[in-house]
């Protein structure tokens, strides 16, 4: 059996191939100096910590997410952002904005969905459509709620503790822990 459900070998790597190049061509862009610091920005407050989404807002709907369907977001101090849709890990670069920050050199697993939940599929398509255009994010905390706001959606998260810190995955090193 495929693990890939039934995609073609070849589209994937294809994928991949392109996923590889854009991350290369994107190291050799310059980088904005005048950028203010992370620490200086609306996300301050954001950094170091996990959040865990618990509501979407699309055009005037909102929608509550389940505790079952696990979808987070976090920021690193050095620039990153890391989330899960709870089916594919999303990643990029950020820089701290006056009002919350800009996305660059997105990247997303490729792992699909072929369920038919209405909640999953309101979650992936609203942490694609905010995290994964390259654009500027709108970020408002207040305690321990952090909302995103980019066009069309609206996604509140609550904090779920500190920032979780992954090793880079390496071909050669197997996690053996569950």
């Amino acid at each position: 059996m495929s693990r890939h459900g039934g995609r073609p070998r070849g589209a994937i790597l294809a994928v991949a191939g392109l996923l590889i190049a854009g991350a290369s061509a994107c190291r050799s862009a310059p980088q904005e100096k005048s950028a203010p610091s992370p620490t200086a920005s609306a996300i301050a407050a954001v950094i170091g910590h996990q959040w865990r989404l618990t509501q979407v807002s699309a055009s005037g709907r909102k929608l509550d997410v389940p505790d079952s369907l696990v979808a987070t977001f976090q920021l690193t101090p050095d620039g990153r952002f890391l989330a899960s849709d709870s089916v594919n890990a999303l990643s990029g670069a950020y820089t701290a904005t006056r009002t919350g920050f800009a996305v660059t050199h997105t990247a997303t697993t490729l792992v699909g969905y072929a369920g038919t939940d209405p909640t999953r599929l309101a979650v992936i398509a609203a942490m694609n459509a905010v995290l994964l255009r390259e654009g500027s994010v709108r970020a408002e905390t207040s305690g321990s709620t952090l909302t995103l706001i980019a066009p069309n959606y609206q996604l509140s998260f609550r904090k779920a503790g500190p920032a979780v810190t992954h090793p880079p995955p390496s071909p050669t090193s197997t996690n053996t822990q569950r």
